[in-house]
C-alpha cells in the first residue's frame, strides 16, 4: 500500500512536473517570440533610416559635383559674410544629416538666384532707355521755353475790372480824363492808348461795355484831329510812327478849355541835343522806333541800356534819382515789357531778346502787384525795407498807365 501510494505520488509528481514544464515552455516561447519581433522592428527601422541617409547623401554629392569643385570654398565664404545670422539657427534646430542636406540645397538655390539677377540687371535695354531720355529732354524743354517766351508775359491782371476803370474816366465830352474825378483831358497820348486798350479788352473778353466806350471815344476824337494828330512817342505802341528816327522832345500845351474841362497835349518837335537815354520810357520808345525802321543794332544797344536801369524793384532813371521820395513810375515797367516783346517777335533780334528773359519775368512780377481793386493801375510805388507800397497816399490810377499794362499783358 505504501509503494502504491509512493508510485501514485511519484506519478502525480511527474504529472505536475510535466505540466509545469509545459507551462514554462509555453511562457518561454511566448517571451522569445516578442523579443524576436522587437529586434526585427528595430532592425527594420534602422535599415530604413540608413537608406534615407544614403539617399540624402547621394543627392548632396550629385549636386556638388554638378555645380563646381570650388563650391565648398564658395559656400564657406557666403556662410561667413551673408548667412552668419541665419544659418547657425538652422543648424542648431536640425540633425546632422539633414543640416548637411539643407545647407547644400540652400547654397545651390541662393547661388542660382544670384546669378540670374546679376545677369539681368546690367542689361543694355536699361542703359539705352536712359540715354534716349537724356538726349530728348533738353531739346523738348528748349523748344517749349522758346515758344512761351516769344508769345506771352504773365502777370496778374483783372481785365473785367479794368473795363470798369475806364468807365470812371469818361467825361461829358466823350473823351477820357487823366484820372477819376479829374477835369484835365490829354489828347496825346491818353485818348489813342485808351481807345486801343478798350478794343483789346473787348477782343479778349467780349465785354460789351469795353466796345461801347471805345466807340464813343472814337467818335468824340474826330473834332480834335484824330488820335495821332499830336504825335507822342508813346503812340508807337499802337502803330503811330514818325517818318524818321530823329531825336525829338516834347512840351505840354493847352489846346482848349470847354465845359469845365481843360484839353491838353504833349507836342513833340525835333530836338537833336536831347539826351533821351536818361529816361527809361523814352529809351523803350526808341527801341520800338529803331526796330520799326530796321536799325536792329541800335535797338539792341538801347534795350541793353534800358535793362541796366532795372535795379531789382523798378527803373532807376533820372526821374527816379531826382525824386526826393524815390517813387518808381509804374508805366515804365510796361514800357520795358512792350519793347522786349517787339524784339522777341522779330526774327532779327529774337535771340538777343531771349537773353533778357529773367529780367522780363522779374519786371512782370512787380506789375502783378499794381492793379487797384477798382481796376486801374497805380501810377507809382515805393520800396521800403524790401517791401512794395502803393495806393492813394503815394499815387493815383490813370488811363495811360492802365492801357500800357494791357498792351504788355495782351499785346
Amino acid at each position: 500500500m505504501r509503494r502504491k501510494g509512493v508510485s501514485n505520488a511519484m506519478a502525480t509528481g511527474l504529472l505536475i512536473a510535466g505540466i509545469l514544464i509545459g507551462v514554462t515552455g509555453y511562457y518561454l516561447a511566448a517571451a522569445y517570440q516578442p523579443s524576436t519581433a522587437t529586434r526585427t522592428d528595430t532592425t527594420t527601422a534602422r535599415f530604413t533610416t540608413t537608406v534615407r541617409t544614403i539617399r540624402l547623401t547621394t543627392i548632396t554629392q550629385s549636386t556638388t559635383q554638378t555645380q563646381t569643385t570650388t563650391q565648398p570654398t564658395t559656400f564657406t565664404q557666403r556662410q561667413t559674410t551673408t548667412h552668419t545670422t541665419t544659418q547657425p539657427t538652422t543648424f542648431t534646430q536640425t540633425d546632422t544629416t539633414t543640416r548637411t542636406h539643407i545647407a547644400t540645397q540652400t547654397t545651390t538655390t541662393t547661388q542660382s538666384t544670384t546669378q540670374t539677377q546679376t545677369t539681368t540687371q546690367p542689361t543694355t535695354i536699361t542703359q539705352s532707355t536712359t540715354q534716349t531720355q537724356t538726349t530728348t529732354q533738353p531739346t523738348t524743354i528748349t523748344q517749349s521755353t522758346t515758344t512761351t517766351i516769344t508769345t506771352d508775359v504773365s502777370f496778374n491782371f483783372n481785365r473785367i475790372n479794368a473795363v470798369g476803370s475806364y468807365g470812371s474816366l469818361m467825361s461829358p465830352l466823350g473823351l477820357l480824363t487823366d484820372y477819376p474825378g479829374s477835369h484835365t483831358i490829354w489828347l496825346a497820348d491818353d485818348q489813342g492808348l485808351d481807345y486801343s486798350a478798350l478794343l483789346s479788352l473787348y477782343y479778349s473778353t467780349a465785354n460789351s461795355t469795353a466796345l461801347s466806350l471805345a466807340k464813343q471815344l472814337n467818335s468824340s476824337i474826330a473834332p480834335w484831329g484824330g488820335f495821332c494828330k499830336y504825335w507822342n512817342p508813346a503812340l508807337e505802341v499802337i502803330g503811330c510812327y514818325p517818318v524818321d528816327t530823329q531825336v525829338m522832345c516834347g512840351t505840354n500845351q493847352e489846346i482848349n478849355v470847354t465845359q469845365g474841362y481843360t484839353v491838353d497835349a504833349t507836342v513833340f518837335n525835333s530836338c537833336p541835343g536831347f539826351q533821351y537815354w536818361l529816361f527809361a520810357d523814352l529809351l523803350a520808345y526808341h527801341v520800338l522806333l529803331d526796330t520799326h525802321f530796321g536799325n536792329y543794332t541800335g535797338a539792341e544797344t538801347e534795350f541793353n541800356e534800358l535793362s541796366g536801369m532795372w535795379d531789382g524793384h523798378g527803373f532807376s532813371d533820372q526821374v527816379f534819382q531826382t525824386d526826393s521820395n524815390h517813387t518808381y513810375q509804374s508805366y515804365k515797367l510796361a514800357d520795358y515789357v512792350i519793347a522786349w516783346k517787339a524784339l522777341a517777335d522779330n526774327s532779327a533780334t529774337r535771340q538777343f531778346a531771349l537773353g533778357y528773359n529773367t529780367t522780363v519775368q522779374n519786371v512782370a512780377a512787380a506789375m502783378s502787384e499794381l492793379q487797384s481793386s477798382a481796376g486801374g493801375v497805380w501810377t507809382g510805388y515805393r520800396i521800403s525795407n524790401g517791401q512794395m507800397s502803393y495806393g492813394s497816399g503815394i499815387s493815383l490810377t490813370n488811363g495811360e498807365t492802365t492801357s500800357l499794362f494791357i498792351f504788355a499783358w495782351n499785346g
